[in-house]
């Protein structure tokens, strides 16, 4: 395998079924790209018992963990293992890809790699009005610190191709003051993302997404993250097939933020599996309904190996 590109994930054993479902699909459409876990925490061991079958290494550098770990206190009391996203560019790829984990991936990924080229830092969507809510709050535009432009750009940093070091210990370090005279405007509801958003926007380097490379070039072949709440979607034997100007056009992944969690109605409805004796889990594990989750099960039952087969609440 190529160790000069590759791609991140971040994970522990609380969404093991995550994991799977990200790995089998990883694998099928890139086979022999490089993968790396960062781990979300200390609980790890069932998904390092994987390394073999899906062939991905595991960023195990104590020091830098406890870095991001140390950023993570200064926006939160408590552990919130995302901030560690920031050791992808400690790592050891020259180029790589990061791609949260509550994700299917539907294509190969090579052709990211060469927007690296020209930019610096591609993330899947931005300059979306309302993607901007889930970034910065109400009032960010009168504190001067940053420009519209910037302001605007309010990425999903569920997905970034980037370059090793752009966002090195020592850049990071000296502006995460100026970074926090802003935390009352960051939306935190949405852990790393408004910090991520403030280092890549005031790097200095060149800054886009998929979407705007789409709005540029015109070129509607681009292929796209798909946000799983988003209808419309059309599922066939793996494939979500969805409507951009009324065309069907492939898609990179599939994104289910914010939708694969348990909500009040899954915690009643397994409640009563449990006095049935139906689930031995404690609480459960994900939605008992979300979209597309039959495209989800595709890639989490993939080829299964028993031992991959622990049941998951349909």
């Amino acid at each position: 395998m190529n160790r000069t590109r590759g791609v991140y994930f971040l994970a522990n054993d609380g969404i093991i079924d995550l994991a799977i479902a990200f790995l089998n699909s990883f694998r099928v459409y890139n086979p022999s790209l490089s993968l790396c876990l960062i781990p979300y925490n200390s609980d790890y061991l069932r998904l390092k018992s994987l390394q073999d079958i899906y062939s991905f290494s595991i960023l195990e550098n104590l020091e830098i963990l406890k870095w991001c770990d140390q950023i993570n206190y200064n926006f939160f009391d408590e552990h919130r293992g995302h901030f560690r996203k920031l050791a992808a560019w400690q790592g050891e790829f020259e180029e790589f890809i990061y791609i949260d984990v509550d994700t299917v991936i539907l294509s190969n990924l090579d052709f990211v790699f060469d927007f690296l080229k020209e930019w610096n830092f591609v993330t899947s969507h931005s300059n979306y009005p309302h993607i901007k809510q889930w970034v910065w709050k109400e009032g960010i535009e009168t504190t001067g610190y940053l420009t519209e432009k910037q302001i605007n750009y309010a990425a999903n940093t569920g997905f970034i191709a980037s370059k090793r070091s752009l966002l090195n210990r020592n850049n990071i370090d000296s502006c995460l003051s100026t970074a926090l005279e802003l935390k009352s405007y960051m939306q935190l509801f949405c852990q790393e993302q408004p910090l991520l958003n403030y280092l890549i926007v005031t790097s200095g380097n060149k800054y886009t997404s998929l979407t705007n490379l789409v709005d540029q070039t015109k070129n509607q072949q681009i292929k796209q993250e798909v946000w799983a709440g988003a209808n419309g979607g059309l599922t066939l034997a793996g494939k979500l097939f969805f409507p951009f100007n009324n065309r069907y056009y492939p898609i990179l992944l599939v994104h289910w933020a914010g939708e694969w969690q348990p909500r009040k109605i899954d915690y009643r409805i397994h409640k009563i599996l449990c006095l049935f004796k139906l689930s031995k889990s404690p609480t459960p594990k994900m939605r008992y309904w979300m979209k597309y989750k039959r495209l989800w099960r595709h890639y989490r039952y993939f080829n299964s190996q028993p031992w991959l087969t622990d049941k998951v609440e349909a």
